[in-house]
């Protein structure tokens, strides 16, 4: 909200808020995933559980957005 309300640059790079809100809400799901009980038997082998897993897709596509809105040139009306 912060930076819809406050930083009138970043809500006019298309793609930029949909990116940051990606990479907060996915990164924070890697990092509670650590402290879930396991929900299926085949998790038990792996290095990173399923919710980990599915999480990073997320993350890069946040990052590939807030890479993408760098190069929209902006239009501010003077």
């Amino acid at each position: 909200m912060w930076l819809y309300f406050k930083k009138e640059m970043y809500y006019k790079r298309e793609g930029f808020i949909f990116g940051v809100f990606m990479i907060c809400i996915f990164t924070s799901r890697f990092f509670i995933e650590f402290f879930k009980n396991e929900q299926e038997a085949f998790e038990t082998t792996m290095i990173l559980n399923m919710g980990q897993c599915l999480s990073i897709p997320f993350i890069i596509l946040g990052i590939w957005a807030i890479y993408r809105s760098r190069k929209v040139k902006i239009n501010l009306p003077n």
